[in-house]
């Protein structure tokens, strides 16, 4: 249901899911894949959770896809990474403390 929806759809990419399929479906996990890499044994995760163009260029390789087809929404139409997702881990962690204040205060 999901693969109709995005053919209507392309902008919607692959859902998480679909991708670790991919990855497992070429005979590797999220964590092997990142430790072949050279990277934190979490990285992958980390970028089906959050934009990182680096890790997302090296996972669309992997599949033989380009990056914009996979998270359509990260990306321009001319294929370059949009800017201004690094301030999220700003918000979240302001997000988490204040998360905390109130669980303390409660």
């Amino acid at each position: 249901m999901t693969r109709a929806i995005r053919l209507k759809n392309p902008n919607i990419g692959m859902h998480v899911e679909e991708i670790k399929a991919a990855i497992r479906m070429k005979g590797h996990t999220i964590t092997s894949l990142s430790k072949s890499w050279n990277l934190d044994r979490t990285a992958i995760s980390k970028t089906l959770a959050q934009p990182w163009p680096e890790v997302e260029l090296r996972i669309a390789n992997f599949l033989d896809m380009k990056p914009q087809d996979i998270w359509p929404t990260r990306y321009n139409l001319n294929g370059s990474p949009k800017t201004g997702h690094r301030f999220r881990k700003k918000n979240t962690t302001i997000v988490h403390v204040r998360n905390n204040q109130l669980r303390k205060a409660a």
